[in-house]
């Protein structure tokens, strides 16, 4: 795995290093794609490279589609793209997550590994909610996340400047478990950001915002989700739960069978298909 810190100096070193290196290499954003992917990768034919954030990865994969490199190809979260309208400006030679991130992707096409990974780490807190609201642990969590993405989707469309990152989604949460309303997750934004935005204003953008991201999963971040469920199982009593002690179990239990059910593994393995190399340790990657 090789980190690059810029675009310049990312494509500089890919164009130098593919002179001497017989590997693809596959640019990502971070960690969570390299630890998803680490093992699962074909290592004699596949390098990863670490370039530190979404706009470094673009940004290289237009220079590299400018001035076309042989063997490169990248992996990006889709975020909100689709209904910012950033999606369409993709260079050609990127594919980009289902849904808004590969976490995200994950819990869609394994939510048995979601629902495991939450009740291992806070079996007896996961029951008492689903106990005292009748409902389903996982679609409160669903909810709870939406709510945020709604205001996500208004911050980047209005350019608002509101600090989402590292949401506290246990403010969210009443003490019998229902969640509070869109004016009290844009008001707890306003207190962790340097701007301070009219709540009321916003919170009628925010509400035709969940018009349009409706019930779809795919438009909660993985890690807002994993968020939420940490703050909904410690509200339920699992008092040590974090987001991240959730994200690292999940992508642990992540095997074969889930990247072999990841929307982006069918890119990934046509383009290493094309350079008579394989993508995948999986055995089905084999005959596939």
């Amino acid at each position: 795995m090789q980190r690059l810190l810029t675009p310049d100096s990312a494509f500089a070193w890919i164009k130098m290093q593919r002179q001497v290196d017989r590997h693809l290499f596959l640019l990502v954003e971070g960690d969570d794609e390299d630890s998803l992917l680490y093992g699962h990768l074909f290592g004699e034919d596949v390098s990863i490279l670490v370039l530190g954030g979404k706009p470094n990865v673009l940004e290289t994969s237009r220079l590299l589609a400018s001035e076309p490199v042989k063997g490169v190809y990248a992996v990006v979260d889709r975020d909100l793209d689709d209904l910012t309208g950033v999606a369409g400006g993709y260079p050609p030679n990127l594919v980009a997550t289902k849904g808004y991130d590969l976490v995200s992707d994950v819990v869609g096409v394994r939510p048995d590994l979601f629902e495991r990974t939450l009740r291992v780490h806070g079996k007896d807190a996961y029951d008492a909610v689903e106990s005292a609201t009748g409902a389903s642990f996982i679609e409160i969590c669903k909810q709870l996340c939406l709510r945020v993405a709604a205001l996500r989707l208004v911050n980047a469309e209005k350019q608002l400047g509101l600090n989402l990152r590292d949401f506290p989604f246990a403010r969210l949460i009443n003490h019998d478990f229902s969640l509070k309303d869109y004016s009290d997750v844009i008001s707890e934004a306003n207190t962790r950001s340097r701007v301070s935005i009219d709540v009321s204003s916003v919170e009628v953008q925010v509400r035709a915002a969940t018009l349009r991201i409706g019930d779809d999963l795919r438009f909660c971040g993985g890690h807002d989700l994993l968020g939420a469920a940490a703050a909904l199982l410690r509200r339920g009593g699992a008092r040590s739960v974090g987001a991240a002690g959730l994200a690292a179990s999940l992508l642990t239990a992540s095997d074969c069978e889930t990247i072999r059910r990841l929307p982006i593994r069918h890119s990934i393995y046509a383009w290493a298909e094309g350079f008579s190399r394989r993508a995948f340790e999986c055995t089905w990657a084999l005959s596939n």
